[in-house]
């Protein structure tokens, strides 16, 4: 007992700092889950969850949005560029921005946007094509976003 603990501990604790270390939200947010809480300009809360997908079909990497009204969003992220016009860097950041479209009726454009944490999501605002805005913040989830 003592060796599969003095073996597992190490090897969750570098699983953990390898996930906290990662430089890029891709990094930090591939292949996971969330679950999200939301607030909009009506001060009216809900929820929902994302599924980040690496690599992505329509971005550098994907989003699934599932909102607790049933609301359906789909599409492709990148991590921000940082630095200025004359020295660019793309794909470094810990702030993401997401291009989605809403799975229901007309195709509308919506955004998501938020700084990748090593198990959250801080920042998180979205905007949609009328000009509404929303705030969220995300923790990792165990589950798989629907």
């Amino acid at each position: 007992m003592r060796i599969v603990t003095w073996i597992g501990l190490p090897a969750l604790a570098l699983l953990w700092a390898s996930i906290a270390l990662a430089a890029t939200c891709e990094d930090r947010l591939a292949n996971n889950s969330y679950e999200c809480d939301f607030i909009n300009i009506s001060d009216a809360p809900f929820t929902g969850c994302f599924k980040f997908t690496t690599p992505g079909t329509t971005g550098n990497f994907d989003i699934h949005v599932h909102l607790s009204d049933g609301a359906i969003y789909n599409g492709g992220c990148s991590c921000l560029p940082i630095g200025s016009v004359r020295s660019p860097h793309f794909g470094v950041s810990k702030n993401f921005d997401c291009l989605t479209t809403f799975n229901g009726g007309s195709p509308t454009p919506f955004t998501f946007a938020g700084t990748a944490g090593a198990r959250t999501i801080s920042s998180g605002h979205t905007t949609s094509l009328n000009g509404i805005t929303t705030l969220y913040t995300c923790r990792i989830s165990t589950s798989v976003c629907p």
